[in-house]
């Protein structure tokens, strides 16, 4: 199954077409220098050189055969639901609203989504994917979850309260267009949550290329605190606040600089977490960033916390 890749010209962003090169970057498949990274220094966006074509862009993920859709162990899956649960605690806590219609896009394997719904704030949520099957843990649960397919949510007139966006703008061509869609899905005074991967991290400068959540091809774009608030205001958003967040990439990092591919996470994933939380705090570079927005009327409303994340 081809994929046809292009060479990148212009930035997604804000197209500037006065890109620079500021690193290479590793196939997360075939562990070599395949691609390298753009950045616009207009708005700081960072972008993978070549891309796959848009029309061939779903067959990254047709399958659920990568890393997004591992299995995990028993205790990982249980880790997840510890560190899932605090992440919806986080975003209602930052969140104002009750009895709220949520929209999980990119739901991945539909376990947070699953949680979500089973928080007396949440009355209904709609999980989302490129997918036409539901995920399996949304396939086995209740009536407050629904699954709609992007090719249907995108012809779908549904409005929600808040809509969380969490590690997916990353994998998008043209973002604001992405985000401009969001915008029109929500109702009156509702919240977007988006979470990307920060290019800005300390691992990154620790492992270079191999730093696992650069993840290339799928990755194509690689955000800073101030790009992300950029692309979010160009989209017709405000930004209330950064948040910093940690994503446990260091024992894929360490087995990528020792030209192997990674098992699928385990207990040396565990025992690594702690150190990484640590050092994104030292370092003030956490390895993930979180937008909260809300529709603005302005288009150039100011990010307040631009700096908070880095």
């Amino acid at each position: 199954m081809g994929i046809q890749f292009n060479p990148v010209e212009t930035c997604p962003v804000c197209g500037s077409g006065n890109l620079r090169a500021v690193m290479r970057g590793k196939d997360a498949d075939s562990l070599r220098l395949n691609y390298s990274i753009l950045q616009c220094p207009q708005c700081q966006a960072c972008i993978t050189n070549p891309q796959p074509h848009p029309d061939d862009l779903w067959k990254l993920y047709d399958e659920r055969n990568s890393a997004d859709f591992a299995p995990s162990s028993r205790s990982i899956s249980l880790l997840r639901q510890y560190f899932f649960k605090r992440y919806i605690y986080r975003v209602l806590r930052n969140v104002s609203g009750r009895r709220l219609r949520v929209l999980d896009y990119g739901c991945g394997d539909g376990l947070l989504s699953v949680l979500l719904s089973q928080h007396p704030r949440c009355e209904q949520v709609t999980a989302s994917d490129f997918h036409s099957a539901a995920p399996h843990y949304i396939a086995r649960s209740g009536e407050k979850i629904s699954y709609m397919p992007h090719h249907d949510f995108v012809k779908s007139t549904d409005h929600y309260d808040l809509i969380l966006c969490r590690q997916v703008l990353e994998h998008v061509h043209d973002p604001v267009s992405c985000l401009s869609l969001f915008r029109k899905r929500m109702n009156n005074n509702a919240w977007i949550v988006v979470e990307v991967p920060n290019f800005q991290t300390i691992w990154r400068s620790v492992f270079g290329p191999n730093w696992s959540m650069l993840y290339l091809p799928r990755h194509l774009l690689h955000y800073t605190p101030s790009s992300l608030c950029a692309v979010l205001r160009k989209s017709g958003f405000a930004v209330r606040k950064l948040q910093r967040g940690h994503f446990p990439g260091m024992q894929s990092s360490l087995y990528h600089s020792l030209g192997r591919h990674s098992p699928a996470p385990g207990p040396l994933a565990v025992l690594l977490f702690p150190l990484q939380v640590l050092l994104d705090f030292f370092c003030c570079r956490s390895s993930v960033i979180a937008a909260y927005a809300q529709a603005s009327e302005s288009q150039a409303a100011i990010c307040d916390n631009e700096n908070e994340s880095r």
